[in-house]
């Protein structure tokens, strides 16, 4: 793994990790299929691990969503970028319900921001 710093052509999901690492001061380390965000204080740590047409994406451990997208529709990394954004900047929340002793993991929600 390495620090990405190349301006070589890029994934579409790398260049989404790396706007959000830029916009949010956060510290992005990548390889080959898989781009880590550690985040700033309100952001979490975010993982994407992806391929040609599909991506997946776990905040801490959780796994939030998966995207599937084709050229003529990319509608699936637009959702994807909001949720990297939302994240990082604090305005997303993971749920849980308690389940006996233990909490069970529902899902996340993204734009809690009342502005």
């Amino acid at each position: 793994m390495t620090d990405a710093t190349s301006d070589s052509p890029r994934h579409p999901v790398a260049v989404i990790c790396k706007e959000a690492a830029e916009a949010y001061e956060a510290r992005l380390v990548e390889t080959h299929g898989v781009c880590v965000l550690l985040g700033p204080e309100a952001g979490a740590n975010l993982v994407v691990a992806y391929d040609e047409r599909e991506a997946a994406l776990w905040i801490d451990h959780y796994k939030w969503s998966e995207y599937e997208w084709t050229t003529e529709d990319q509608g699936e990394l637009d959702s994807l970028a909001g949720a990297v954004r939302a994240v990082q900047s604090g305005d997303a929340e993971l749920h849980f319900r308690q389940e006996g002793r233990n909490l069970g993991f529902l899902g996340g929600r993204v734009g809690l921001s009342p502005w």
